[in-house]
């Protein structure tokens, strides 16, 4: 099976000061409110609006995965939920 994508856009976020929830049965957990930002490409631009965050966790080998969770406004005024 062959991936068939497009790119839509690139997004540029800021983020608020991290909170440390601290040590949780898979690892430490941190969270990073979005602060604004804004989303520029040949299919999508508009704003990142401040609803959502930056959920970070560090496993006890090392790894760091992210889970970040978003809304958008693009330019027409449509809003956007995302996972990115």
């Amino acid at each position: 099976m062959e991936l068939n994508s497009e790119f839509l856009c690139e997004l540029t976020a800021t983020l608020g000061d991290m909170q440390e929830i601290g040590l949780t049965p898979h690892g430490v957990r941190m969270i990073a409110p979005i602060t604004g930002g804004f989303v520029k490409g040949p299919k999508i631009n508009g704003e990142v609006l401040v609803f959502g965050a930056d959920w970070l966790l560090f496993r006890s080998d090392g790894v760091g995965g992210i889970d970040v969770r978003g809304a958008l406004q693009a330019d027409d005024g449509e809003l956007i939920y995302g996972v990115f």
